[in-house]
């Protein structure tokens, strides 16, 4: 009952056939596009450790994890990952408290990152949230983690968008990300324009 009320979807996106089942049980999903591109979502609570252990059991995060290999394996074309929370370092840990902390459990961590390692052929990218900042990272495997920034201005960030050039292949060729600065428009009383900053170049970060 408590995912009902997203069950509302965009037509032009071919939901998978478990599509109910997994998102009313747990909130994770796969889409697909023209058979070239699988999206599976991942309902990251599960993994974080500010989750305790009463609200999602283990078991939980774990059937989420064995759903998200199946997945991968079975989708025809290239992959691409979403999900709220990275699976990396806390950026406000580090920045507030210089403190090193990780935004999963380390036991979904890995899990996590041995499913990628064993299908980083057919995994363009890991696309998150959360961290309200426009950041990458590689992970030991080479899979590309990136976080989304956020049109949010909490915690002091500049509003910002990400569009992902995909080409018709479902393989990722770019990200553009757009920005403003919403002290100056605000004193100046004018809608803010977004201005496109310097593209990632994804092509040149796996070669």
């Amino acid at each position: 009952a408590l995912y009902e009320p997203f069950l509302k979807k965009d037509p032009r996106i071919v939901m998978g056939p478990d599509f109910r089942e997994t998102f009313l049980k747990g909130g994770y999903y796969r889409a697909t596009w023209d058979d070239k591109l699988t999206i599976l979502a991942l309902n990251t609570n599960m993994f974080s450790v500010n989750i305790k252990e009463h609200v999602i059991t283990a078991a939980h995060a774990a059937a989420q994890l064995a759903w998200l290999e199946d997945s991968v394996e079975d989708a025809p074309g290239k992959i691409l990952i979403i999900g709220h929370t990275p699976p990396s370092l806390s950026l406000y840990e580090l920045y507030s408290h210089r403190a090193l902390k990780q935004n999963w459990h380390e036991d979904w961590f890995y899990m996590f990152n041995s499913v990628c390692s064993k299908h980083k052929e057919k995994i363009i990218a890991t696309f998150w949230g959360h961290e309200h900042e426009d950041t990458f990272s590689l992970n030991e495997r080479g899979v590309l983690v990136y976080s989304l920034p956020s049109v949010s201005p909490v915690y002091s960030s500049q509003p910002a968008y990400t569009i992902a050039q995909i080409s018709e292949k479902g393989e990722l060729v770019d990200l553009h990300t757009y920005n403003t600065w919403l002290e100056f428009y605000s004193i100046a009383e004018t809608p803010p324009p977004y201005s496109a900053l310097i593209p990632l170049l994804c092509n040149s970060i796996y070669s």
